[in-house]
């Protein structure tokens, strides 16, 4: 019974220990997000993302308590949005959108070149 309460002790030990590695690695390692659709919720319903959205998945306060470093915003017009002649118009008004989005949020945010 000793034995097998030891083991159980030296398991959870080990459980915490590599609960808090984990954390360690994901605080210290880059951490990017290679697509947000978000952009769309930016452009053309208005969404401040530098406020907390709780119906969306993406905002920059879950970014920072998640420990996100950079995130890719998605540019994509659809065929339901625009005729095929504005699609260019349209995603600069998405572009827009983000480079906005960056000037409101300067303090956290800043576009990568």
């Amino acid at each position: 019974m000793l034995r097998l309460l030891l083991l159980a002790m030296m398991a959870l030990t080990a459980l915490s220990l590599a609960a808090e590695s984990n954390e360690a690695l994901h605080r210290h390692a880059l951490v990017v997000d290679a697509h947000s659709d978000c952009t769309q919720r930016i452009t053309y319903d208005g969404v401040d993302i530098g406020k907390p959205q709780a119906e969306m998945h993406v905002d920059l306060p879950k970014m920072r308590q998640g420990g996100l470093d950079a995130q890719f915003f998605s540019i994509f017009v659809g065929p339901w949005q625009a005729k095929p002649e504005a699609y260019y118009t349209e995603a600069l008004r998405q572009f827009d959108a983000v480079h906005a989005m960056i000037a409101a949020n300067s303090r956290w945010l800043f576009p990568a070149r």
